[in-house]
């Protein structure tokens, strides 16, 4: 079976025939409905980076880069996505401190969030009010 792209520029819609008998639209919006902010954690704590994706049909695949890497959460049991597009890490570690961004992506392409950074410090002990 042939398939064939066709783009229209003005709102980047691809028009996918199959067969030349039913054609379905693919989109991906340009807004994401959450950024990422900023944030700041002590270390040991769960820090949550916010991301609700652009609208898009097929529904977009989510996945976040740190540092523009992508991050693989599979391998670390610490990371996960969660809630459609949000970033949790648990017990952040000094290591986790970086600039992280929320990637969409589907037939029709990609859109990046804009970048926040996560600051991890150390946690203050009572007894001392020094922070470790």
């Amino acid at each position: 079976m042939d398939v064939f792209k066709f783009l229209t520029h003005a709102n980047d819609r691809y028009i996918h025939w199959s067969n030349g008998i039913f054609p379905f639209v693919s989109v991906l919006r340009d807004e994401f409905r959450a950024l990422p902010q900023n944030t700041r954690a002590a270390q040991g704590e769960t820090a949550l980076l916010e991301c609700g994706p652009p609208r898009g049909h097929p529904e977009p695949t989510i996945y976040w880069k740190k540092n523009e890497e992508i991050l693989d959460v599979e391998a670390d049991r610490r990371i996960r996505i969660v809630d459609g597009g949000n970033l949790a890490i648990q017990d952040v570690q000094k290591t986790d401190d970086g600039k992280y961004q929320c990637v969409a992506k589907n037939a029709v392409g990609f859109r990046e969030s804009p970048i926040a950074l996560l600051k991890v410090h150390g946690k203050c002990t009572c007894n001392s009010l020094k922070c470790r």
